[in-house]
């Protein structure tokens, strides 16, 4: 078996010698580091293709390529049965080709690498408000399959084939999502370089994303009620999201500085859209709010376990779900209404099987759950709809939700609406409260009482 000379210098030589399958497979290492340089694509001062051989026996393809007189070495990739002779020469052929843009693509360097200056230049850079959104979908979805791959190498169908794959694992929201975050990218990384063009194209969405319709019933919304009353300060949390109408993340960030005389002063980050601002909160919610003790040195009203905002919301949710399910049996079992028990038992058994250790069949249940089951988010929507029945004014019940008035109106508009925001979450209140029968049972209470002696 052959075994290479050594050769110092990384170059086109002269006593370059034709490569073959065959000698490659018999090739023995010798005990220096050794350049073998394949004659077939060999040319003094013109490039060519060098096999390098390492002591240990690893073997490195390399083109060199040369670039106003000078030679430009370029790694091709080691030498394996899927990257043999023939892969190698056509790798080589296509630097030779164009040794600038050969070069330029290898300077892009991976999908993982163009990612990183992705979220520190434009996502950092921007201060964009869903920057732990953007890192997450790449990490968790995109990276794991891209992150050594050369991101100029990315083609259509590898980004279809992608999204299929979030989407039959993790839902058709979901691949959405992760297909706006690589097209946020891709247009990104094309200001920043003439010759690229995105492989993202029209008609890539994973079908037809229906928008969420998910609000609560009235006896599901009674249910909640007696449910929360037994969830201790997460079952707070969640009455005061359905009377607020604010997101998760507004309800657990806010602090008792930023309550002054029942208005909530709410802070609005930077980039972030909208938020509601000055919002007068309507008696129930202020008295879930004076229900809450005040933690060690945290502001925080919603606190966690330690000086930071309420978390662990999935786990709490599970909690309540339990609550409400068992709220929703004893509705049915007084009504004799078998359709609705027979509902909701569907729904436990979907809870139970979430928490399967079977992965496949957790996650198809976590699937079904989100459609027909609600989320914290669908309070939200559950208190929108509540000020259309209440009559509030739209423009009114957008701003209450933090939305800005659409067109040139956001521009010139600038009265802060804060009483109309007030009378709308306390409509909101009342409708809550004649629903849940709130009224009912503070007067029944309020017969029970003895007279007070003069």
């Amino acid at each position: 078996m052959p075994t290479p000379k050594p050769s110092t210098a990384l170059e086109v030589r002269d006593n370059a010698i034709q490569l073959t399958p065959a000698l490659l497979r018999d090739m023995k290492p010798a005990a220096v580091r050794v350049d073998i340089h394949d004659r077939h694509l060999g040319r003094v001062n013109s490039g060519g293709l060098v096999l390098r051989v390492m002591p240990s026996g690893v073997m490195t393809w390399t083109a060199i390529a040369y670039v106003d007189g000078r030679p430009k070495p370029h790694k091709l990739g080691r030498y394996s049965p899927t990257f043999g002779l023939e892969a190698a020469r056509k790798a080589a052929n296509a630097l030779l080709d164009d040794p600038d843009k050969a070069l330029a693509r290898s300077r892009t360097g991976t999908f993982g690498k163009v990612a990183n200056e992705f979220l520190e230049e434009y996502v950092a850079g921007k201060q964009l408000v869903s920057a732990e959104e953007y890192a997450r979908c790449l990490r968790y979805y995109v990276l794991p399959k891209w992150q050594y791959r050369r991101f100029l190498e990315i083609r259509r169908r590898d980004v279809h084939k992608l999204i299929t794959e979030v989407k039959a694992k993790h839902g058709q929201r979901q691949a959405g999502y992760v297909l706006a975050v690589i097209r946020r990218l891709c247009s990104w990384f094309e200001t920043t370089d003439d010759s690229f063009s995105s492989p993202i194209a029209r008609g890539m969405e994973p079908g037809n994303s229906a928008e969420r319709e998910r609000v609560l019933s009235d006896d599901e919304l009674v249910a909640l009620w007696r449910a929360a009353d037994k969830a201790g300060i997460f079952g707070r949390f969640v009455k005061f999201a359905l009377l607020c109408a604010q997101r998760r993340e507004k309800i657990a960030g806010m602090t008792w500085p930023q309550l002054v005389d029942g208005t909530w002063n709410m802070p609005k980050a930077p980039r972030e859209k909208g938020v509601a601002g000055l919002l007068p909160l309507p008696k129930l919610a202020l008295d879930i709010i004076g229900r809450q003790p005040k933690l060690g040195r945290t502001e925080f009203v919603f606190a966690g376990r330690t000086d930071g905002p309420m978390n662990g919301f999935s786990k709490s949710k599970l909690a309540l779900d339990t609550l409400m399910l068992d709220e929703l049996d004893k509705i049915a079992r007084e009504r004799s209404d078998k359709t609705m028990a027979a509902k909701y038992a569907e729904i436990r058994a979907l809870l139970k099987q979430a928490r399967s250790r079977d992965q496949a069949k957790a996650k198809a249940a976590q699937l079904a759950l989100r459609q027909r089951w609600w989320v914290l988010h669908d309070l939200r929507r559950t208190a929108r709809s509540y000020m259309s029945a209440c009559r509030v004014p739209s423009d009114v019940a957008e701003l209450t939700l933090g939305h800005t008035l659409p067109g040139m109106r956001k521009i010139y508009d600038r009265y802060h609406y804060r009483q109309e925001k007030g009378e709308a979450l306390t409509a909101v209140a009342k409708h809550i409260a004649k629903i849940a029968g709130l009224s009912r049972a503070k007067s029944a209470r309020n017969k029970k009482r003895k007279p007070r002696a003069i």
